[in-house]
């Protein structure tokens, strides 16, 4: 703009001729609002909204036209960018008070000076209002999909003494893919098993879901009050299964966490004296180096370091010990060498002794079975369902063996976790027939692998109750029950019966009938659709049990793949398919909630409420557009990096240090 030298304060565009008047001496709005409108000017909402930068073309080398990418110039939009702040606000779990932060502004106003960064309350007010419009479309697709979800649900406590229940649902969508959406997390008010199964109903009445297929909870006893509560509620909505029969599922990852738990309390003693020795040598940069120092002279090759453990997971004990069995020579030597490792530890129960290290080396091998199991089974991004039957009953005949075995321990070790493992998958009758159901829908295994197993476990030729026909007809039997009750809601689903296409007649045997012929009628009508519905998924289920069974040593077979491929083939095993392998088998899903509300909820932010804690952990699931798990684990190489690192520049400080001091005192003296 240029001021003219007219008394009444005239200011004239550069870009057109328009005269603007001030308003007063040192007022700008007027010329701020025309450079908006101007219609010459290239940056005003006028011109970026009609969009007319060009197609940028580079020339190549040899003068022809190398096309790059074209660029389309936007308007600039501020409530958008104010979406996009709150979006990474959630996303990157960052604090409300991180837009009044110098830097962040700073930053921003280098981008567009002509943002108005909002104050944090602003921002928490959009964090939510994004939230709520996310939850809408989620809302929308569970409506309009009518997907069968399968519920993981666990109670956490947090550091400000509050108890917050996380639900999520766990889903096959149309294009067989597995998904995951965490679509609650509500503080509770206590863990009695009403409140979580009310808890439970009220979130998914207010999501508008009735079509749940089983619920996996762990095995605390309030959940299986919880669950009965549960399934006398969605008994009566229009989506169960079998009547909701089998609705509870049992968190595999926890009860594998218990055996195991039992097995090693004969070791405990070893495993505190271990934990205590690499307790001490993690407790001090000096220490490591030490104990580093110590490896090295051993001429130890590895590469790791030790890693402490949580006392609360075994997999961590397990992880713990593998490693500290690789520095056995160096925790020895350093025991010869550095004096107050052995004072330290005296105090406690003593360092550990040849005894100890002989007794983790027998049981690491033995524990690496259960670790592989336990982390194969707690994902949740691809399909557990049909890999827990091979765990469950491999782990079974496995302890079945090393109860015979000739060494003391894995014996002693081997009975006491058979006895934790019969508590729940001992009787085949507690069992949710479900998961036979997942490893028959495998392509690879089927109907004959799951009797085959049953008989190796329950048979009366291996010592139980059941002969291999009665295994048969039980699994078979819950299989033919549950064809018929899919078939069925097929037919509804589609308005047609399996074979004919017609409708599907009422039941109205209790309505009243104009006459006696009518009633007959529609009564023969009802029984001709019932048996031709019958016939077709009987023939459906016969031609896939009789198909070849695919390899099983691939070890690329995608199942969800396959069922895509050939759910056409098989209608009604597909929406079956569908369903089971979705099952989530441990709770790990909504555990990893936990994680994020841990850092959500950390010292700094004690002031939110559970309503703003839920929308920041919802909505960053459902923002996330990545399926990639955050890796939170250590990674010992990169520490180890990382602490050299720190340590040459530790002494590059020090030698600086000293050489100052040197400085001050010869020109003292001079």
């Amino acid at each position: 703009m240029n001021w003219s030298d007219k008394p009444n304060r005239l200011a004239g565009c550069k870009y057109c001729p328009k005269q603007l008047k001030c308003a007063s001496t040192s007022g700008t709005s007027s010329l701020r609002r025309h450079l908006q409108r101007c219609k010459v000017y290239p940056y005003s909402d006028v011109n970026l909204k009609s969009n007319r930068t060009p197609n940028v073309q580079a020339t190549g080398v040899h003068g022809t036209s190398s096309a790059s990418p074209s660029f389309v110039a936007q308007a600039y939009d501020p409530t958008v960018s104010r979406m996009k702040l709150a979006r990474m606000i959630i996303i990157d779990e960052l604090a409300f008070r991180h837009v009044e932060r110098e830097g962040f502004r700073d930053f921003v106003y280098s981008l567009r000076p002509e943002f108005h960064i909002p104050s944090r309350i602003t921002v928490a007010k959009d964090c939510f209002k994004l939230f709520l419009a996310e939850k809408e479309k989620l809302k929308s697709f569970f409506k309009q999909s009518q997907i069968r979800v399968c519920l993981t649900t666990d109670i956490w406590a947090s550091r400000h003494h509050l108890d917050y229940m996380s639900l999520t649902a766990h889903f096959i969508d149309h294009d067989w893919r597995m998904q995951k959406r965490i679509i609650n997390f509500s503080s509770i008010p206590n863990h009695s098993g009403q409140t979580i199964g009310k808890t439970v109903e009220k979130h998914l009445l207010s999501w508008g879901i009735d079509r749940v297929l089983t619920v996996t909870v762990d095995t605390a006893s309030s959940n299986d009050v919880g669950m009965s509560y549960l399934k006398k509620r969605i008994n009566n909505w229009k989506g169960s299964v079998l009547k909701g029969q089998h609705l509870h599922m049992r968190c595999c990852a926890h009860i594998l966490n218990l055996t195991v738990k039992d097995g090693l309390k004969d070791v405990d003693d070893s495993i505190y004296r271990i934990r205590s020795a690499v307790r001490y040598v993690r407790s001090s940069n000096s220490r490591m180096q030490r104990f580093k120092t110590c490896a090295h002279e051993e001429k130890l090759e590895t590469k790791k370091l030790v890693c402490l453990d949580v006392e609360t997971r075994w997999n961590s004990t397990f992880m713990m010990l593998e490693s500290a069995l690789q520095f056995q020579r160096a925790f020895e030597r350093l025991e010869e060498e550095d004096p107050k490792y052995k004072v330290e530890l005296e105090k406690l129960k003593g360092t550990p002794k040849e005894l100890d290290w002989s007794y983790v080396e027998s049981l690491v091998p033995f524990l690496k079975i259960f670790y592989d199991a336990t982390m194969k089974v707690s994902g949740s991004l691809y399909v557990t369902s049909n890999d827990l039957f091979h765990v469950v009953y491999g782990i079974a005949c496995m302890l079945k063996k090393e109860t015979s075995s000739k060494v003391y321990g894995q014996k002693v070790m081997a009975k006491r976790m058979k006895a934790k493992h019969d508590k729940y998958w001992g009787n085949l009758d507690n069992i949710n027939p479900l998961l036979f159901i997942a490893v028959v829908l495998d392509p690879r295994y089927k109907l004959e692998y799951v009797v085959f197993a049953l008989d190796e476990v329950y048979g009366k030729d291996n010592g139980g109750d059941w002969t291999k026909e009665e295994l048969h007809n039980k699994v078979k039997g819950f299989l033919d029950d549950m064809f018929k009750n899919y078939s069925e809601m097929r037919g509804v689903i589609c308005g047609s019966s399996s074979r004919s296409g017609g409708s599907v007649e009422p039941n109205d045997e209790n309505e009243e009938c104009e006459n006696v012929e009518d009633y007959l009628k529609r009564k023969f009508k009802r029984k001709r659709i019932e048996d031709r519905a019958g016939e077709t998924t009987i023939s459906e289920l016969e031609r896939y049990l009789k198909a070849n069974i695919e390899d099983d040593e691939d070890k690329n077979f995608d199942i969800l793949a396959w069922w895509k491929k050939h759910s056409s083939e098989y209608p009604i095993l597909g929406l079956m398919a569908k369903d089971v392998l979705a099952i989530p088998v441990s709770t790990v899903a909504s555990e990893s909630a936990f994680s994020t509300g841990g850092r959500v909820l950390d010292a700094f932010r004690s002031s939110l409420t559970p309503l703003v804690v839920e929308s920041l952990i919802c909505g960053q699931n459902w923002l996330r557009s990545s399926t990639l798990p955050i890796d939170m684990e250590e990674k010992f190489e990169e520490i180890e990096e990382l602490e050299q690192g720190m340590n040459f520049i530790n002494n590059v400080v020090l030698t600086l240090y000293h050489l100052f001091i040197l400085l001050l005192i010869y020109l003292w003296f001079c």
